[in-house]
């Protein structure tokens, strides 16, 4: 008895994560292209005034850091395996 609810546990779990795989199949994910082109309207970042380029870069650059002979930028997304890098 306590096997079988075991089992409708596991099946309840299955079901919802075959439900969120179609989900995710129907609804898909932006290609690189897709991203690529979003983030084409960053590419001005000079132009824009501060604030904006402060959240720009809070929202896309996870840390930087500054030493004496270089400046290391650690990215929150790369297109070099997705997530961040430097």
């Amino acid at each position: 008895n306590n096997r079988l609810g075991e089992l409708e546990s596991e099946k309840a779990i299955i079901e919802t994560n075959i439900k969120e795989i179609k989900y995710d199949k129907a609804h898909g994910l932006p290609s690189e292209g897709k991203i690529r082109e979003e983030l084409q309207q960053y590419k001005n970042i000079k132009k824009l005034g501060l604030n904006n380029q402060k959240m720009i870069i809070q929202t896309f650059i996870n840390s930087v850091i500054v030493s004496h002979d270089s400046i290391e930028v650690n990215k929150i997304v790369d297109f070099n395996g997705g997530g961040g890098g430097s």
